[in-house]
Formats: C-alpha cells, structure tokens, sequence
C-alpha cells in the first residue's frame, strides 16, 4: 500500500470519528417519537358535580425526548367545564393547546380533570426537545 493511500485511509477514518462525535447522541431517540408515545388515559373519577360526571385524564410522555407546543384533538370540547390553564381549546377546531405549550419532560405523567361527557383526547402535534439516551 502506498504512502498516500495510506494517508487517505487514516483522513476518511478521522473524519467519520470526528462526524460521530459531533452528531447529537440524543438525534435517533428523536424519531422514535411518535404519536403513540404520548399516552392519554383517562377514567371517571367517581365524583357528580352540578349532575355532571367528573373524569381525570392523565397525559404520559413516554417518550425518551421532552416534548412542547403539544396539541390534542378534543372533539365537543365547548360541551365540557375544565381549567382552561392546562387544556384549552383553539377557536372551535376540536384541537387543543395542552399545557399552554411548555415543555413535556421525558417520562412524566401530565393531570387534569374536566366535568362532562367522555372527550376521546388524542395527540395531534407536537414538538421534539431534548432528548435522554
């Protein structure tokens, strides 16, 4: 092998270890994030206020990045009471801001209550932040 292809060699190897370490660890934990990782569950709390049902609703952030700007489908949502500083609705689209945008830490469990009828919440959009590997 001659000297020079030697010498190319040893570039190609120190520019791909270079371009490994400058990329994000965290950047392939982002495309994991998909809807199906913020989970909603919810359930009736047992509680009847004004003859109106009570049921708490618990947004999981499963995934390995913090997530914001989260937005939920919550169709019939004027049907419903709520502290709209935690969920509220935009104009009459059946979509919601959730959180008033700020940031969904990795692993933790969101709560909130809402007198009414079931609202089947569901992820619609959201934003991926830091991530944890």
């Amino acid at each position: 092998m001659s000297k020079i292809a030697a010498g190319a060699i040893v570039r190609v190897l120190c520019f791909v270890l270079s371009i490994s370490v400058i990329i994000p660890k965290g950047s392939s934990d982002a495309a994991s994030c998909t809807a199906d990782k913020l989970v909603i569950t919810q359930s009736v709390t047992g509680r009847t206020i004004d003859s109106r049902i009570e049921w708490v609703v618990d947004v999981n952030n499963t995934c390995t990045c913090n997530l914001s700007n989260v937005q939920l489908l919550c169709p019939n949502f004027q049907s419903i009471s709520t502290d709209t500083s935690i969920i509220s609705e935009i104009g009459n689209t059946g979509i919601c801001d959730f959180y008033k945008g700020k940031e969904l830490i990795s692993t933790d469990t969101y709560r909130f209550y809402y007198l009414g009828d079931r609202i089947n919440f569901a992820p619609n959009s959201f934003a991926i932040g830091r991530c944890y590997g």
